[in-house]
């Protein structure tokens, strides 16, 4: 476990690998807002639903 985190830390802290991790998740966020409404029991692309916590 020690040696995954010191490698998680030394990739984090390179800007480049930084920045590629964020477009990657950036190209996913789509199916990953699809997987969520079909978790919650929603069709994709139904409005959101009146937030819960107001």
């Amino acid at each position: 476990m020690g040696k995954l985190v010191s490698e998680a830390k030394a990739a984090y802290a390179d800007e480049s690998f930084r920045r590629e991790a964020r477009e990657i998740a950036e190209d996913f966020l789509p199916l990953d807002n699809e997987a969520l409404d079909l978790a919650e029991g929603r069709k994709p692309g139904d409005p959101e639903p009146e937030q819960w916590w107001k």
